[in-house]
């Protein structure tokens, strides 16, 4: 047998192992008599087979890619669709601090599934109107650091998302599930473009992959009002674009001599208590979320602070402050909000692929196509 041969007879092992398995699993569901079960299978070819192996209810199966609802969000953006809504009908809506809505269970690739119920939140639409749910996500090593990573992370992990999140979502890893189980099979033959800590996630992720447990804050909505939440999203990502931003020159810029309020005020001073340490995967990562604070002061701010050095929470902190000072809405930040949503309006138009080697040339066509709009209104 070629080495070719052996290695689709492995795939082909391990796809039916896997349907086996997932069969079992089903049928034990079923067995418990859950209600309003839902089953989301991509291929169309396996609808009829999956009906009569698993004997399901009318209306169980539904063939759509229920992970690439941030593709079918972005498609009905375009032509003001209903793909969405026809995915998701039949799933009660409710509050976001109801009592859990519903489960989701799934493997997940990339972090566009994360980025779009994070903008559901953000936006306050369309997964968000289905109330407090409980996801358990299967996920690359990789993809798990870039969401729970801390400030001991290093640029390429810690960034404004990763704040966004640990702020919307609490999070825990339940345990770890071996990767041969799931296919495609990833070889490691890419890893040498990557560096220390992503080298090592890479390799990891051909070994097992992480099991996490995710839901919406249930006090979210305490600590950052509805009509904020857009606001805070645009906060984070104007001043996360380097993590060495400067805190106290970056908010100058929209609100001149604010930095001595920050650097007289007694919440900055160096604190004597420290805060236990929490247990990691590795020392650069939560294991489980920390709860979530509006009252988290940063240590000793000054003028060298960095956006880098600060937690989620103290993110936070430094938003709820920014936006309460009296010149906030007279500030050129509500211009530059509504100046950002529109050149992310037309880097969509442009392509909604992640960041590639022409990302710096579509930023740079967004910024052209702002000025000449600046221009044509003066």
């Amino acid at each position: 047998m070629t080495g070719n041969s052996l290695h689709i007879s492995r795939n082909l092992f391990a796809r039916w192992r896997n349907i086996k398995t997932s069969l079992y699993r089903m049928i034990q569901i079923m067995k418990r008599n859950v209600t309003n079960l839902r089953l989301y299978e991509t291929d169309a070819s396996f609808e009829m087979w999956l009906q009569s192996s698993l004997n399901l209810p009318k209306d169980v199966l539904r063939i759509g890619d229920f992970n690439g609802l941030w593709r079918l969000s972005y498609l009905d953006g375009l032509d003001n669709g209903r793909r969405v809504l026809k995915l998701l009908d039949g799933i009660p809506q409710r509050k976001l601090n109801d009592e859990v809505s519903f489960r989701l269970f799934s493997v997940i690739g990339t972090v566009k599934f994360l980025r779009y119920v994070m903008n559901s939140i953000t936006h306050q639409s369309e997964f968000y109107s289905l109330g407090r749910y409980e996801m358990f996500l299967v996920m690359s090593p990789l993809l798990y650091a870039q969401i729970s990573s801390t400030t001991a992370a290093g640029y390429k992990l810690y960034r404004g998302s990763t704040i966004v999140f640990q702020v919307y979502f609490e999070h825990e890893l339940l345990g770890k599930v071996p990767r041969k189980h799931f296919l495609p099979w990833c070889t490691s033959g890419s890893v040498k473009k990557f560096r220390t800590l992503h080298q090592k996630l890479i390799e990891d992720g051909t070994e097992e992959w992480c099991l996490v447990k995710i839901m919406p804050r249930k006090n979210l909505h305490e600590h950052l009002l509805p009509d904020n939440l857009g606001l805070f999203a645009s906060f984070v990502t104007q001043h996360y674009v380097s993590r060495r931003n400067r805190i106290i020159p970056s908010l100058e810029h929209w609100i001149p001599h604010c930095g001595a309020r920050l650097i007289l005020n007694a919440n900055y001073t160096p604190r004597s208590t420290k805060k236990a340490p929490v247990a990691s995967v590795l020392p650069s990562q939560l294991q489980k979320s920390s709860p979530l604070s509006s009252n988290d002061y940063a240590d000793n701010m000054n003028i060298y602070t960095e956006f880098g050095e600060l937690t989620p929470t103290q993110v936070l902190t430094l938003f709820n402050e920014f936006i309460n000072w009296s010149e906030f809405h007279q500030s050129p930040f509500m211009q530059a909000v509504e100046s950002q949503k529109h050149k992310q309006r037309l880097l969509r138009n442009l392509d909604d692929e992640d960041m590639t080697e022409e990302s710096g040339e579509r930023h740079t066509i967004a910024e052209k196509s702002l000025k000449m709009r600046k221009r044509s209104d003066a």
